[in-house]
């Protein structure tokens, strides 16, 4: 299914993921042990993607077909000239939203943006843990 000129949607469940055609990451990778049992655990996803904006979200549902995992990832692009005086594009700043409804309707996010801080350091990672009582959008 295309949407808006490239965004494209995908459905896939965990018993037969090779139908989605898209490697979906581990949607308990972040997740605090702390709160492991505390989660509903997704059976169904659904994965949008906007490749010429370099983003994706993934929304996992539970057995009733509730939202209770969500992620989303984007990245900025710049142009950068090599030495050999060609242009090509590096990513200049990313951020992903991941998030997980706790059993009792709230949800645990957990956000993670990294910017290039210039050719000379290291890129700073920021990585949050909230309790919030809605999940992201």
């Amino acid at each position: 299914m295309n949407w808006n000129n490239g965004l494209h949607k995908r459905s896939c469940d965990l018993a037969d993921v090779n139908t989605c055609k898209v490697v979906l990451p581990d949607w308990k990778e972040r997740l605090p042990v702390d709160y492991a049992g505390q989660v509903t655990t997704p059976v169904e996803f659904e994965y949008f993607e906007e490749p010429t904006a370099h983003a994706y979200k993934l929304i996992g549902n539970d057995e009733h077909g509730q939202c209770c995992y969500y992620r989303h990832r984007y990245s900025l692009m710049r142009e950068v000239l090599d030495d050999d005086d060609n242009f090509y594009q590096e990513e200049a700043y990313w951020e992903e939203v991941r998030a997980w409804r706790l059993h009792g309707g709230e949800w645990l996010r957990c956000s993670i943006a990294a910017g290039n801080a210039g050719v000379c350091r290291d890129r700073r990672l920021e990585v949050q843990y909230t309790v919030t009582p809605t999940r992201p959008r």
